[in-house]
């Protein structure tokens, strides 16, 4: 078995005995502590023997997670359109690169054409993440004053990332 960086090349066969509906390939995987991306490979079925057929699909893509490095917390989307008659909105944080251990971050609402609270409740609050959590929502509550209005806009803003959490490079957070 030869590294090949995250996971090792291997080639062999999967034997099934009689009556037996599944088997199991292992394929080693190292933790190598360098933050150099997700690694991504197939496994191929091929040459069944003894009368076999190889169905569909007959490969699998597997990501491993690279977990080095600081974990990424930014929003699923940089722009949300909701209708007052919402009610809400729902804005997804997602988590990132490295699962390991606990991070999270602060986050308030900003006025911009919207303004709290006549078009919508201020929040602020921290979010954390768990180990292995990748994923949090903000739920911000929308006032709809039956008016006929032209589009508003407010921000939401993730401030202040902990836990060795960091924002993407490109974003201002």
């Amino acid at each position: 078995v030869k590294p090949l960086g995250e996971y090792a090349a291997i080639k062999g066969e999967v034997e099934f005995k009689a009556g037996q509906p599944r088997a199991a390939l292992e394929i080693p995987i190292y933790d190598d502590d360098a933050a150099d991306g997700d690694a991504v490979f197939q496994i191929h079925l091929t040459s069944p023997s003894s009368g076999g057929v190889i169905g569909d699909p007959s490969f699998c893509t597997v990501t491993v997670q690279d977990d080095d490095g600081a974990a990424v917390l930014q929003l699923l989307s940089d722009q949300l359109v909701v209708k007052e008659s919402d009610k809400k909105v729902v804005v997804e944080v997602l988590r990132k690169g490295n699962w390991r251990g606990t991070v999270g971050c602060r986050f308030e609402t900003k006025d911009g054409s919207a303004v709290a609270p006549a078009d919508f409740t201020a929040a602020s609050g921290t979010l954390t993440f768990a180990e292995g959590v990748m994923h949090q929502s903000v739920e911000i509550e929308i006032i709809d004053d039956g008016k006929f209005e032209h589009d508003e806009k407010f921000q939401l803003l993730l401030l202040e990332p902990f836990g060795g959490a960091e924002f993407p490079s490109h974003t201002d957070g």
